[in-house]
């Protein structure tokens, strides 16, 4: 991913002197190294995320984005987590390259790879003491073992280097101390995977059930937060975050409020539309970022209001369109995600439907005849 950088640093003065540029201590790479490794508030998170997105990078640098990669979930009787790719593979020059330098990354002069940061394929020991990498390329296959030093910092040890006659790939396997914890960590991230991109044990995740709005917005149910998804990662938009200009007057990625509500919405970007912190863990919320999410709500308010009287104008019978009103309001999609004022299904007591009004209540002096989602008449 191509990295932006928004601020612009002026200087200003009459003061003359020799100007020295601030460089890293040689002496001091173990100690940085240690604190790299500590970056993530959430290890085991950061383990599914780093090394699924790396796995699917190479099977885009491959040329192959319609092969899903291949994850395996730890078990009691087999606690290791396992990504599996196919796509360009590294050689042991990659491997000792790239694993050994922190901030080394090939990805940084494209936006077709969500990597960047040289950091997300060291994110495991953050978590364990070591892992192992198994990669295939141009004929040679390459076993390493990336572990701790007693000081903290990581250590590549290269096991084996031989000829083989498989296919270009890679695959981690990292140990896990708490299959439960992870796996529910796993099948959380997964969800938001478009499909064809991964399979979990062998199946495609479970996303449980979705509205598409059209532009590559989603309403799912399960979820009480709003998601942009950018190369498979999902970062939450927070409400009201103090960003780099201030305030950013972000509250979600809907106008109004959402109380209680039972879904969310979920917009998939392209690789580089917004900025995220260096661990990948959130949403950096710079100009890019608020005029993105800016833009994503005015699609998803048109969209909503599109949707919601399609599904009204489709309807054939007045009962059919009570009841699928009432379908909306028990859903919470008219309440949590409708501008006020801008629907005529907003507080939908007069529905309109083929140029026809349909009271939802009739009231009378100390009674009233309410239209039911069923089709019948209660009085209250």
């Amino acid at each position: 991913m191509i990295l932006t950088k928004e601020k612009v640093v002026t200087r200003s003065g009459n003061l003359s002197g020799d100007t020295i540029k601030m460089q890293i201590d040689a002496n001091s790479l173990e100690h940085l190294s240690f604190l790299l490794s500590v970056l993530y508030s959430d290890a085991w998170l950061a383990i599914i995320r780093e090394y699924s997105t790396n796995g699917y990078d190479s099977h885009i640098a491959a040329g192959k984005p319609d092969v899903p990669i291949d994850v395996q979930l730890p078990t009691a009787f087999r606690p290791t987590f396992v990504v599996k790719d196919y796509g360009v593979g590294l050689s042991l020059d990659d491997v000792q390259n790239i694993y050994a330098l922190y901030g080394a990354s090939t990805k940084r002069e494209t936006n077709d790879q969500v990597g960047a940061l040289g950091l997300g394929c060291k994110s495991a020991l953050a978590a364990v003491n070591s892992f192992t990498i198994t990669s295939v390329k141009n004929g040679r296959k390459v076993l390493a073992q990336v572990s701790k030093s007693e000081t903290g910092a990581g250590q590549i040890e290269i096991v084996s280097h031989e000829v083989t006659s498989e296919s270009n790939g890679v695959e981690i396997s990292i140990p896990v101390t708490n299959s439960t914890t992870f796996n529910s960590k796993a099948h959380e991230f997964f969800k938001f995977w478009k499909p064809g991109t991964v399979l979990v044990d062998g199946e495609e995740p479970n996303r449980g059930n979705q509205i598409h709005l059209g532009d590559n917005i989603y309403i799912v149910d399960g979820i009480n937060s709003d998601y942009v998804v950018m190369g498979g990662v999902p970062y939450v938009v927070e409400e009201q975050v103090e960003g780099t200009y201030g305030k950013t007057g972000i509250d979600s990625l809907t106008s109004p409020g959402s109380w209680g509500r039972k879904s969310g919405i979920v917009a998939y970007i392209e690789i580089g539309d917004v900025t995220f912190t260096p661990s990948r863990e959130a949403l950096s919320y710079t100009r890019k970022t608020a005029d993105k999410l800016a833009n994503i709500r005015l699609k998803f308010n048109a969209n909503i209001e599109e949707y919601i009287a399609g599904a009204i104008d489709s309807c054939a019978t007045k009962s059919e369109v009570l009841a699928k009103a009432k379908e909306f309001e028990i859903s919470g999609l008219i309440s949590n995600y409708v501008a006020a004022g801008s629907n005529s299904l907003r507080g939908w007591n007069n529905i309109v439907w083929n140029g026809i009004k349909l009271p939802k209540t009739i009231s009378f002096d100390h009674w009233s005849l309410e239209q039911q989602y069923n089709g019948r008449v209660r009085r209250s």
